[in-house]
């Protein structure tokens, strides 16, 4: 057995952000969002890539007093196809000992994409997250919880799946329709134990190399329980647009 040759090795000291999408999804208000370390990216070669990544956990300082302030590993591997249509992409976002903290997540997440054709796109993403020993009220080691505090202590678990299929329209705009499912097990992420469901439609134009233009109408469901205007509604309907200048 051979030892695989390297195509490259990237180290980097970084703060990552690991969010995908710059829509506010359900699932990634509450998710990992930026770690404080060192990562690195190694091609192994056509079709595998390895990342691997040392943090002081999620959206922590350094200098900050917090449960989830201690050494996190990250773990990522990407396999493409060959004809470049397909990728798969897993990853151990975080994991360390799992204790409650602001955001101690434990987060694993699988992700597939597909080209159908220049014109049509498709991404698929699943996660499952988790904190260990939960509590429902503020605590001297954890005062405040970048989701919320779960209506039931212990373990506190969430897990989501969402797709985005793209249509390019023209050059230079395509039409997104996003839908997704979110199951808030003990409302630790978003205040309400229930199960969610999103679907949206959006347009994405760059009316020029500066500017883009990104409409989008969305509408959401729980289903457990009302958990929109202020745990009066189970519906609701969000009309809303970007308007982005790249510089």
């Amino acid at each position: 057995m051979g030892i695989p040759h390297l195509r490259g090795v990237r180290p980097r000291l970084s703060l990552h952000d690991f969010a995908p999408y710059v829509e506010p999804l359900t699932r990634l208000r509450f998710d990992n969002y930026t770690q404080t370390g060192i990562f690195t990216t190694t091609k192994i070669n056509e079709q595998w890539t390895i990342q691997l990544g040392l943090s002081n956990g999620t959206d922590v300082a350094l200098w900050q007093k917090d449960p989830g302030n201690q050494p996190t590993g990250t773990v990522m591997i990407q396999w493409t196809s060959p004809n470049q249509k397909d990728s798969f992409y897993f990853d151990d976002n975080a994991f360390n000992n799992g204790e409650f903290g602001y955001n101690n997540l434990q987060q694993i997440v699988g992700t597939w994409t597909h080209k159908f054709n220049d014109k049509v796109y498709t991404a698929t993403e699943v996660l499952y997250m988790y904190m260990n020993d939960a509590k429902t009220h503020p605590t001297a080691a954890v005062p405040f919880q970048s989701g919320s505090f779960p209506v039931k202590a212990g373990y506190a678990s969430e897990w989501g799946i969402v797709n985005y299929t793209m249509f390019r329209i023209a050059p230079a705009a395509f039409v997104t329709v996003r839908n997704e499912f979110y199951d808030d097990k003990v409302g630790s992420r978003t205040g309400h134990a229930t199960s969610y469901s999103e679907h949206s439609i959006g347009i994405t134009w760059w009316p020029d190399k500066i500017v883009t233009l990104r409409p989008e109408l969305r509408f959401d469901h729980s289903y457990d329980t009302a958990a929109f205007e202020n745990g009066t509604r189970r519906n609701q309907v969000v009309a809303s647009m970007d308007f982005i200048i790249h510089y």
